[in-house]
């Protein structure tokens, strides 16, 4: 399951550009500062795509009088005085740019992949708990597919590519490349690693279509894990908060009527997330 496969996605060009797709986008960020291109390895990853861009988008960084200039398209888009500024700017533009070109389609918070060849989409919790389940999840066998977005329309869900983010608590598998060797972001206490699932082994595409399992999951450190059947009310109101609902909300409330509607629906409160592969079997057994 975890093997080596032929990756499309970044390539370093120069020494100072990195270029990678985001589904219908591809993107090219150009930097004049090799530190700064290190730390902006955080952007990159190498899913498979669905197809080829639709369009490109082209940001550049310019160091000039102790700051760092921002451009799109050469156009001045933002001025930031320390790198962490900068990939913080770009990590959220990358992210409108690449969602603008879904316009029919719902932002959804949740982690996807496939489980014993089982689609699944689990939301709640915060970001980082999130994360942590979906590397708990990793360990256990799942193809993960996403830890943070997906987005919900008549095709189906779609992941979003983005590396996994790793804090200092998630324990890896042993075929995962060691933290040193991963992009860092943030303070050394509470920063993040991303960790680019192709560089895992695994073979990480970005998919459409339906879930089989719907999860709404709390973690609760330390407490006790219980899991209960979700009702569609209770499903779609979970689904409904984990959503980037639109002003004109009524196609997004099919998409996601339609989505719940051949899924199996659980309420997960986790005690500990090294747990999850036994919940994991629980669940798909019935209990």
């Amino acid at each position: 399951m975890h093997r080596a496969t032929a990756r499309r996605g970044p390539r370093s060009l120069t020494h100072h550009e990195l270029a990678f797709q985001i589904l219908r986008v591809a993107f090219t960020v150009t930097v004049d500062e090799t530190q700064l291109r290190s730390q902006l390895r955080w952007l990159e990853q190498s899913a498979i795509q669905p197809a080829p861009p639709e369009t490109t988008v082209a940001y550049a960084v310019r160091r000039r009088d102790g700051a760092y200039e921002i451009t799109r398209a050469g156009v001045p888009a933002d001025l930031q005085f320390h790198r962490a500024g900068v990939l913080a700017t770009l990590y959220a533009a990358v992210q409108r740019d690449a969602l603008a070109a879904w316009p029919q389609h719902t932002a959804v918070h949740a982690v996807v992949g496939t489980f014993a060849g089982e689609r699944f989409a689990v939301v709640g919790g915060s970001a980082r708990e999130r994360s942590r389940l979906a590397v708990a999840l990793m360990s256990a066998g799942a193809e993960l597919e996403g830890d943070d977005l997906a987005l919900l329309g008549v095709d189906g869900l779609t992941t979003y590519p983005r590396p996994i983010r790793l804090d200092r608590h998630a324990r890896l598998p042993a075929y995962v490349p060691a933290r040193s060797e991963l992009p860092f972001a943030g303070s050394p206490g509470t920063g993040q690693w991303a960790l680019d699932l192709a560089r895992a082994g695994h073979r990480w595409e970005v998919r459409s279509g339906p879930v089989a399992r719907f999860v709404h999951f709390d973690l609760n450190d330390g407490g006790q894990t219980r899991v209960r059947e979700l009702t569609q009310v209770g499903a779609m109101r979970a689904l409904v908060a984990a959503a980037d609902v639109p002003a004109a909300p009524a196609p997004a409330i099919q998409a996601m009527a339609s989505m719940l509607g051949g899924a199996r629906c659980r309420r997960l409160w986790l005690g500990d997330v090294e747990d999850v592969e036994k919940i994991w079997a629980d669940m798909r057994s019935g209990r």
